[in-house]
């Protein structure tokens, strides 16, 4: 159940700071906070169990709606994103590497280590 509020969270928080003027918080500040929002998300289904029947239909959702998330967002991110005239390809691969790749890649993990079974003695 913590890693669907983790997502319900993550949904919310984004449109919530996709709702902030630049002036309030800076693109690098709300980068930060949305990007410890998709950890939580990863330390969620990592952390949880998935023991009964609805806490493994919650994860099956959830999972569903972070891709979801990474499809109908990408307008809002793409907001988040700090750009440098210098190197312009600079925060694009941070951005690609610390914010879509590794948050999903522990999101699957976190989900797919409840499905391997191992032996108790």
């Amino acid at each position: 159940m913590w890693f669907f509020a983790a997502v319900l969270i993550l949904w919310g928080s984004t449109y919530e700071l996709g709702r902030l003027d630049a002036w309030v918080l800076t693109p690098v500040t709300l980068w930060a906070w949305w990007t410890f929002n998709l950890y939580v998300c990863s330390a969620a289904a990592s952390y949880c169990r998935f023991s009964s029947l609805a806490e493994k239909l919650m994860g099956l959702f959830g999972f569903c709606l972070v891709v979801v998330y990474y499809q109908a967002m990408s307008v809002s991110y793409m907001e988040f994103l700090p750009t440098d005239p210098g190197s312009p390809d600079l925060w694009p691969t941070i951005f690609l590497t610390v914010n879509l790749l590794g948050p999903l890649i522990l999101i699957t993990a976190g989900l797919a280590s409840q499905a391997v079974q191992t032996s108790r003695d």
